[in-house]
C-alpha cells in the first residue's frame, strides 16, 4: 500500500520531520520552512472551515513573561522543556506556570497566524528538547502538528497534559477534545499523555499510567498568623460544571466542623453564607 505523502493528515508526513532545524538560520531553509507552513495551514483550514483569524487585541504568542515565570519553580533538568498554554485560561495557566521551564502563552480563540506558527517554530528549534501541551485548541492542535511536521521527533519530543476531570466528559466539546488528544498520540505526534486527576489514566492505556502532581507557587518564606477562625471554609471556584462546586459545598456544609462556607459570586466577590441555621 502507497501513502500520498502530501496529505497533511498522514501519519508518514506527520513523524518524518520535513525541516531540520539546523536549516533555519539559512535563506533557502527558511524558504522551506514558510512554504511548508503555509501548506500546513491552507489544509488545516479545509478541514476545519469553522476557524477564524484572532482579533488585534489578544497577542497571539507570549513567550516567558513574568506572570507565568515569576512563581514558577526551578530545576536545571527542565532548562530546554517548554510548557504551551493558552492566555484567557487561567486555572491551566497558573498550574504550568508554577513548572520550572520556559512557557508558552497561545491564543485560545480564532485561527493561529503563519507568522505566528513560523516564530513558535524558530523560537522552539534549537533551544528545545521537550514541549508539553497544557489543555487542548483547534491553535494547539495546530501548532503541535506543525512542530511535527517541521521537526523530527529526534530533534523535540512532544507531550501533552489533560487537565479535566471525568464529570467534564459529559459536555460533548470536552470530550471530543479528548479524544483528538488520544488520537495525536495514537498517530506518534505525541511521545505521552499525562492526567493531574486521580485515577483517570485508567480510562485509556494510551495515558501515563500515574497521576501527575501541580506544584504550588513559589513565594518568599513569611511569617503568617494562624487563621483565627477555624470555623469557616472558603470555596475558591466559580459555580460552573468544571469545577465540581456543588461537592464542595455539599461537603462544608454538612461538616460538623464548619460553621460558614464562603464562595465567589459571578463577578469574583466574595458571599459568605452561615450554616448555623442548616438541617
Amino acid at each position: 500500500m502507497t501513502r500520498d505523502k502530501s496529505s497533511f493528515s498522514q501519519e508518514s508526513d506527520i513523524t518524518a520531520g520535513g525541516v531540520s532545524s539546523a536549516r533555519l538560520d539559512d535563506r533557502s531553509g527558511m524558504r522551506a520552512l514558510v512554504s511548508k507552513l503555509r501548506t500546513i495551514r491552507s489544509r488545516w483550514h479545509t478541514e476545519n472551515s469553522g476557524a477564524k483569524s484572532p482579533g488585534v487585541a489578544e497577542p497571539e504568542l507570549e513567550f516567558d513573561s513574568g506572570l507565568d515565570c515569576d512563581w514558577a519553580a526551578t530545576d536545571s533538568r527542565f532548562e530546554r522543556v517548554l510548557h504551551v498554554f493558552h492566555r484567557p485560561w487561567r486555572g491551566i495557566r497558573a498550574a504550568a506556570g508554577y513548572l520550572p521551564g520556559h512557557k508558552l502563552a497561545i491564543a485560545a480563540d480564532g485561527s493561529i497566524s503563519e507568522p505566528a506558527l513560523r516564530n513558535a517554530t524558530e523560537l522552539i528549534a534549537n533551544r528545545i528538547d521537550a514541549a508539553v501541551l497544557h489543555g487542548f485548541s483547534v491553535n494547539a492542535e495546530l501548532l503541535f502538528r506543525t512542530l511535527r511536521s517541521l521537526l523530527s521527533p529526534r530533534s523535540l519530543r512532544l507531550y501533552a497534559v489533560w487537565h479535566g476531570n471525568t464529570a467534564q466528559l459529559s459536555v460533548d466539546a470536552e470530550a471530543t477534545a479528548l479524544q483528538r488528544v488520544l488520537k495525536l498520540r495514537r498517530k506518534g505526534i505525541l511521545r505521552g499523555i499525562g492526567c493531574v486527576k486521580g485515577n483517570l489514566h485508567q480510562l485509556s492505556s494510551l495515558f501515563f499510567q500515574k497521576t501527575l502532581l501541580n506544584l504550588p507557587p513559589k513565594v518568599a518564606a513569611t511569617t503568617r498568623s494562624r487563621n483565627l477562625d477555624q470555623l469557616s471554609a472558603f470555596i475558591p471556584i466559580p459555580n460552573d460544571w468544571r469545577k465540581n462546586f456543588y461537592t464542595n459545598l455539599y461537603a462544608a456544609a454538612n461538616s460538623p466542623e464548619i460553621r460558614d462556607e464562603s464562595t465567589l459570586r459571578h463577578n469574583f466577590g466574595v458571599f459568605r453564607n452561615s450554616n448555623t441555621t442548616s438541617e
